[in-house]
């Protein structure tokens, strides 16, 4: 579940199995939470896996014990892994005004430095 501006991550898969493997459900994770209605009573362990491009901020496991007319929510989290953000690569686009900028500034230098030496050598 999304806290504050975090937005719900999409295509992680929750599991739901009881303790005597009677009771097997399983879902992915969309824009709204996801729910499981009519589980039987029983003990639970509640699995999270995280959509690849993540990372698991919280433990993926959790046991739950679930009475008759129990209603539970779990929060799980998770961030986008560093290897998920790729650099933007701008291959042979190149803007020119870099350059110009640059040579402007050279030819300024070369400039100022003619003028302080003529300047220097016409005074007595």
């Amino acid at each position: 579940m999304p806290d504050g501006s975090e937005s719900a991550i999409q295509d992680g898969a929750v599991s739901i199995t009881d303790r005597d493997r009677k009771v097997s459900l399983s879902g992915k994770t969309g824009l709204d939470p996801l729910c499981f209605q009519d589980v039987p009573e029983g003990d639970y362990n509640i699995s999270v896996a995280v959509p690849q491009g993540y990372n698991p901020t919280t433990s993926l496991n959790t046991p739950l014990q679930l009475k008759g007319g129990d209603k539970s929510t779990l929060d799980f989290g998770a961030q986008i892994s560093g290897a998920a953000v790729q650099p933007t690569i701008t291959d042979g686009i190149r803007s020119p005004l870099l350059g110009i900028a640059g040579a402007l500034l050279v030819l300024g230098g070369i400039g100022l430095g003619v003028y302080v030496y003529l300047l220097r050598r016409s005074i007595p």
